[in-house]
């Protein structure tokens, strides 16, 4: 974003309008847009896309009038999931595009750059993001583009699931050619009347609820996320109490696992993400399962990296992903289990490490680029067919790779996701798939997946 005060005079977008929706404001995993406003044309009818597809979105037209621009900024920067930088030529100007991209890169934010225009990068920003993953959206056709970006946002967690209340473009486009004339305006207003009345009915009842109450038994605590009515509630009935939804979370409550005082962590989405590991002796390191009565879920970008003294890591069934550059570095690092939990393994995460396999458990969903860079003792690998693209660099480097196993009918590699040095490499894949076309191609064998 290229100005010091918030744009109100931006010119209407067709199909957008002034502004396209509300930014995203909340708790749950959203994408922090950066763009420069003078790209506002083509920046708001792409995260429209992404808004109806059902993604949450922040972008600076959600900054509260009065607030502090650059708190807000900052604030939603830091919360964020994912820092998506639009590139043109006029965003790479702009001295607040390079502000966010600085603040990103320093916080150790995902990162994910979407080019709309064929854009030179000044020395400055090459330095920063040169590496970083980015789509080229100006060279690909639509179909092309919703494949690389819906794919890359499921490989930061992000997945269209999460929204169940924003339609589908599908539905949009349906709803429009289905609206009716001035005739029919008067059952959607009937409509909406009943929902209005219905949702402050049902926000009454909440009022006259207890809130969640915790109970202990054994060895574990169980948290009841109920509502109970009064029982002076006249107005309650067996069939509400009936449909009423439980959710119960159970954690061990007893001491956290061995280990905690080696981290530094946090706590988001029931669940705790380990930040930083500072333990300096140990050769064999075993992850904690629980930290302040929370399972360990993620182990965060960069919190091992260059911890050249472990030689063992045991992460618990616990653990669903590996982030950015998670274990980079550690080079005598040759043994890690695979827990079964595990979804997704960050960019460079297990780069530069003397891993000799990597057997994805039947779960994995997510392989990101430059993941097993540099691996230089790495033998053999099973992937699952629910991996759909190698991105570039994740094997190269690999010179002792034999064998790597691709179930996927419908994967797509990046033609430097491997290198020269793997020269004895097997590919194992589907007859007639990219996976063979890619092997004659780079000199690879090839062998049938059955």
């Amino acid at each position: 974003m290229n100005n010091n005060t918030k744009n109100t005079n931006s010119k209407l977008v067709p199909g957008v309008g002034r502004i396209p929706f509300p930014a995203y404001h909340g708790d749950e995993p959203y994408i922090f847009i950066s763009y420069a406003h003078a790209d506002h044309e083509i920046v708001f009818p792409l995260i429209k896309e992404f808004n109806d597809r059902g993604y949450r979105i922040w972008y600076d037209e959600g900054i509260a009038p009065g607030n502090e621009w650059t708190a807000d900024i900052a604030k939603a920067l830091r919360n964020c999931t994912l820092f998506l930088a639009m590139i043109t030529p006029n965003s790479v100007a702009s001295g607040n595009v390079k502000n966010e991209i600085n603040f990103a890169i320093a916080k150790k934010i995902p990162f994910l750059a979407i080019h709309l225009k064929e854009t030179v990068l000044p020395d400055d920003l090459e330095l920063q993001i040169g590496t970083k993953q980015a789509i080229l959206k100006h060279n690909m056709t639509q179909d092309e583009f919703v494949y690389k970006y819906t794919n890359a946002f499921a490989r930061f967690g992000l997945t269209t699931e999460e929204r169940e209340d924003v339609k589908g473009p599908a539905e949009v486009e349906k709803d429009d050619q289905t609206a009716g004339t001035s005739s029919s305006k008067k059952p959607l207003l009937i409509a909406a009347g009943v929902i209005l009345l219905a949702a402050i009915a049902g926000g009454a009842m909440l009022l006259n609820k207890k809130p969640a109450t915790e109970t202990t038994s054994g060895d574990s605590q169980n948290i009841d996320v109920t509502y109970e009515t009064d029982k002076d509630d006249s107005n309650s009935n067996a069939a509400e109490e009936n449909n009423q939804e439980e959710t119960t979370y159970t954690f061990d409550d007893s001491n956290d696992s061995e280990g905690v005082d080696n981290y530094l962590y946090d706590r988001k989405y029931n669940g705790v993400n380990l930040t930083k590991y500072f333990g300096t002796s140990d050769s064999v390191v075993k992850v904690p399962e629980v930290i302040d009565g929370y399972p360990v879920t993620v182990i965060s970008d960069s919190c091992f990296e260059d911890h050249t003294e472990i030689e063992e890591v045991i992460l618990p069934e616990t653990v669903t992903s590996v982030r950015y550059r998670g274990f980079y570095g550690c080079t005598k690092l040759s043994k890690i289990n695979i827990p079964k939990t595990l979804e997704a393994v960050g960019g460079y995460s297990f780069a530069s490490t003397a891993v000799t396999e990597f057997n994805a458990p039947a779960g994995f969903k997510t392989l990101e680029y430059g993941a097993f860079h540099d691996c230089y003792k790495l033998e053999n690998v099973v992937l699952t067919d629910a991996i759909t693209f190698i991105d570039r660099e994740t094997f190269s480097g690999c010179s002792k790779l034999n064998k790597i196993t691709i179930p996927s009918k419908d994967i797509d590699i990046d033609i430097k996701a491997f290198d020269a040095r793997s020269k004895n490499l097997t590919i194992c894949g589907v007859k007639g798939s990219y996976a063979e076309k890619y092997a004659t191609a780079m000199e690879f064998a090839f062998e049938e997946y059955k």
